[in-house]
Formats: C-alpha cells, sequence, structure tokens
C-alpha cells in the first residue's frame, strides 16, 4: 500500500508540471526558437479560412525566396499542419524547421487538401541539383490518404500506386548536390520517403544526405 501511494504522489507531480507548463505556454505566449536563430529567420503559421486549414505552397515558397535573397537561412514552422498542392523546390543554405511533436502542437507539413486533388507521381519536396547545405529539423512530411482529413490511413495499396515522394534528391554527373540533412523528421505515407537518384540518367554526383 506504501508503495501504490508513493506511485499516486509521482503521478500526480508529474500531472500537475504538465499543467502548469501548458498554462504557463498560453498566458506568457512561449514560443519555439529555431535552433539556428543567429541565421536570418522566416516565420510561418497554418492559415485558416472559416476553419478549413488553406493551401500554404506560396508562403512557403515566399518564405523560400526571401530567405534564398539573404543568402539562405531558416524558414520556421510554427505549430500545425501546412497543406501543400504542388511539389516545392529547396535551393542551396535553406533549413526548414518546425517544432516536432512538442507541447504545443507538432509540423505536419502534408501532400495534398481534403482528398480533392490528384498527388499522382508528385514530391512534397525537390532539392535543386547542384544545392548545398539543405536541411529538414523537428518536421513530419505526410503524404494525404483522400477523405480522412488530417490522420492519413494507411492503405499500402494506394501508396504503391500513386507513386508519391516525401522529398526527391536528384542530382546529375556535373553537378554536386552535398549535405542534405535530415535531423528529427519523420516521414508518413509515401511510396518513397527520399528518393535519392538521377534527373538525366547519368551517376549523379550527392554527397553527405
Amino acid at each position: 500500500m506504501r508503495a501504490n501511494k508513493k506511485l499516486y504522489v509521482v503521478l500526480l507531480i508529474a500531472f500537475l508540471v504538465l499543467l502548469a507548463t501548458i498554462i504557463l505556454a498560453r498566458f506568457l505566449d512561449l514560443k519555439y526558437v529555431p535552433t539556428e536563430a543567429s541565421r536570418p529567420v522566416v516565420e510561418i503559421t497554418a492559415k485558416t479560412i472559416n476553419g478549413v486549414y488553406v493551401d500554404a505552397t506560396q508562403p512557403i515558397r515566399d518564405g523560400i525566396a526571401q530567405l534564398s535573397s539573404q543568402g539562405g537561412g531558416v524558414l520556421f514552422f510554427s505549430p500545425g499542419p501546412y497543406w501543400i498542392r504542388e511539389t516545392i523546390e529547396i535551393p542551396s543554405n535553406i533549413t526548414l524547421e518546425g517544432v516536432g511533436a512538442g507541447g504545443l502542437g507538432p509540423t505536419w507539413i502534408i501532400l495534398g487538401n481534403y482528398g480533392d486533388m490528384n498527388a499522382q507521381g508528385m514530391a512534397l519536396f525537390s532539392i535543386a541539383p547542384n544545392a548545398e547545405n539543405v536541411a529538414f529539423k523537428d518536421l513530419e512530411l505526410r503524404s494525404m490518404t483522400p477523405g480522412v482529413g488530417v490522420y492519413p490511413r494507411y492503405d499500402l495499396d494506394r501508396i504503391r500506386d500513386e507513386e508519391t515522394t516525401g522529398v526527391r534528391i536528384y542530382g546529375d554527373n556535373s553537378t554536386n548536390t552535398r549535405n542534405i540533412t535530415f535531423q528529427k523528421v519523420t516521414i508518413t505515407n509515401f511510396t518513397y520517403g527520399i528518393d535519392v537518384g538521377s534527373a538525366d540518367g547519368t551517376n549523379p554526383i550527392i554527397d553527405n544526405v
């Protein structure tokens, strides 16, 4: 009985600490900070219209273009789902960073939008053939199963037939694609999670993925 009481006390304390953390985060507006905050940072948030998350393709592209014009930096995703309807190309010196599955909510980047598009053969992200120093951190990349909203169903036949790709990394025999890193990244429900290959049928030069 004494051991059980100790266990109950420990669980109660853990619950109270978690509750206090959530309350402080809401009332003090605590925010995640990018791990590379010394570099230029562009932060984007998941937008809704009438409670429906809207296409985030162009805001992400605009953020990447802004950072690229400064020589690179961090595109920082606040918590929430980001719906993507077209492949987004990543140039050199760009880091895509989310908040993982942290207490204020995860960062999901999802190929598809409520099942009303055909993602056949698409990639969520594509690394340019000569890109260097591209990083993905604390993100979950998903391909959406039509008709089931944010939470994908694991339909193996559909996954195989759609030929979707989470991140496509292509090179050719005249350029180097190098230093592509993934840190705490989950890639779910794609035919190919990370597709490393050649855009022109030759042997690509791809280092340090």
